[in-house]
């Protein structure tokens, strides 16, 4: 696995764990339609004291152009990880403390995959067995405050991509409106993210498709853009750096919440295309489908 490739999915990962709003004080929340009558303030009902268990799963294809050559698309092996999350005290407020481990990672070999590469891939994979952390998280779905700890036995690059990404994914958990929204609401989540790496700009947009009981549905679409600037490749030397002439991420998926739970059951599909130049131009479309479930 690729150090690109292997920070996405750390990168992933971190997108489920969630990113500090303290840390991010450009956030914004902005409802555009309040949707149908009846409406209603929607909150989470966190619980103290329950461990839920998630899987994720991904699969990526890669397609790269240096200069005038245009490689044919790869896919590379998907990959499957599990993480356990302990929730712990609950304020009166509503906000939750919890924590969690990652618990499990597997890498699923398409047919034609030399099982030398896979097995080499599985051993990058297990270096963030162990990863760990926790978060507080309000009732609206902002985090407050959220540490990571790397595993002892993650390699350099490891840990370097976890210092560089871990503020630039959204939240596992949607944030919610302030005012009261029903059916056909929608807000949208802006956020410009710093990473040693690259400065860019997340927006996502969630649709509210139902509320029935404690379960609510969203329909979320993604986008990312960054303006050129100078950039260090993601698990490269700290001195080396490339000039970025574009970054453009679009995407969409759907969002199902237990309003009393920290797991969602949600999918998305990405599609990132990066330009880099120094010695030689090089453009990058990376393909990413994605999956997040509960575990009984």
């Amino acid at each position: 696995m690729c150090p690109r490739v292997l920070a996405l999915a750390v990168c992933t990962l971190l997108f489920m764990v969630g990113c500090d709003k303290s840390s991010e004080p450009q956030i914004t929340l902005t409802l555009l339609e309040s949707g149908a009558e009846p409406r209603t303030v929607l909150r989470y009902q966190f619980q103290a004291n329950r461990t839920e268990r998630m899987v994720m799963e991904m699969i990526m294809a890669v397609t790269v152009e240096i200069g005038a050559l245009k490689q044919p698309e790869t896919q590379l092996p998907g990959t499957r990880m599990t993480m356990t999350i302990d929730t712990k005290e609950v304020s009166p407020e509503g906000e939750l403390h919890y924590e969690f481990i990652l618990e499990q990672t597997e890498v699923v070999p398409n047919p034609d995959d030399n099982p030398a590469a896979i097995k080499a891939m599985q051993r990058q994979m297990d270096t963030m067995l162990g990863l760990s952390g926790s978060a507080m998280v309000t009732s609206q779905g902002f985090s407050t405050d959220v540490t990571i700890n790397i595993p002892r036995g993650a390699g350099l690059q490891v840990r370097q991509m976890i210092d560089d990404m871990k503020q630039s994914m959204t939240r596992m958990l949607v944030p919610l409106p302030d005012e009261p929204v029903g059916r056909g609401a929608v807000w949208q989540v802006t956020t410009p993210i710093e990473t040693p790496a690259m400065k860019f700009t997340q927006v996502a947009t969630y649709t509210l498709l139902e509320i029935q009981g404690d379960t609510v549905k969203l329909d979320v679409q993604i986008t990312q853009s960054a303006p050129p600037q100078e950039s260090r490749p993601i698990g490269g030397a700290p001195d080396t750096t490339v000039m970025l002439e574009s970054f453009d991420t679009s995407g969409s998926g759907t969002v199902e919440l237990q309003m009393t739970n920290v797991v969602p059951t949600s999918t998305l599909n990405l599609t990132t295309t990066s330009v880099f130049s120094s010695d030689q131009r090089v453009t990058t479309t990376m393909r990413i489908w994605a999956t997040i479930k509960p575990l009984p």
